[in-house]
């Protein structure tokens, strides 16, 4: 009956002991699940990178131009006259004075006498030359201005080239075929020959 109740003992102990080392090994795994045997996985935020930024161009200033105001004198509209063409100096008169009808002596009389009275230089230019000629009547005058005209052209085309404009004009007083050249020249160049005479037409 005592060696029974050893043996009840032995084993109770032993199961007690199955049951200790069972709650130990309950508690160890509990204890290591939550103590870092299987560690949580914390989540990592992804950083999106953001869209390349557009960068945008700065505006280029446009140049302002800086007006200085000034008083300017507003040129007055073209005139009508002829002998008030912008550019042209003052008349300059040269008096021709014709003794026959006969045209070769006068183109040479026309010659000498002009060639110690006007230019004939390339930078010495006319504008315009009136020609004034006192004829027997205003259809003889006329020509005879024309004449003279064509003279001072073909011999003195420096001066009086083909941009000179020419005006052939009939004039009733003075002395019978005197002729007069009106001389406008160009305000970029000055002439004076000493010759110079009243100009006797001018109004």
């Amino acid at each position: 009956m005592k060696k029974t109740h050893n043996q009840d003992t032995v084993l109770l102990a032993g199961w007690l002991f199955a049951d200790l080392l069972l709650g130990l090994s309950m508690i160890f795994l509990i204890m290591n699940f939550r103590g870092g045997g299987i560690s949580a996985i914390t989540p990592t935020a992804t950083v999106t990178p953001s869209p390349t930024p557009t960068k945008t161009p700065t505006p280029i200033p446009t140049p302002t131009s800086t007006i200085i105001s000034s008083n300017r004198i507003t040129p007055s509209p073209f005139p009508t006259g002829t002998l008030a063409a912008p550019g042209l100096g003052e008349a300059q008169c040269y008096n021709v004075n014709l003794t026959s009808e006969d045209v070769i002596f006068q183109e040479r009389s026309v010659i000498n006498q002009l060639e110690y009275q006007i230019p004939d230089q390339e930078d010495l230019k006319a504008g315009l030359v009136l020609v004034w000629a006192h004829g027997k009547n205003l259809g003889e005058g006329v020509i005879m201005a024309k004449k003279v005209g064509q003279v001072l052209q073909e011999n003195f085309p420096e001066s009086f080239g083909n941009d000179t404009q020419l005006k052939s004009l009939y004039f009733e007083a003075g002395d019978l075929y005197h002729v007069q050249l009106e001389v406008y020249f160009f305000t970029t160049g000055s002439w004076e020959s000493g010759f110079e005479s009243t100009c006797e037409y001018v109004r």
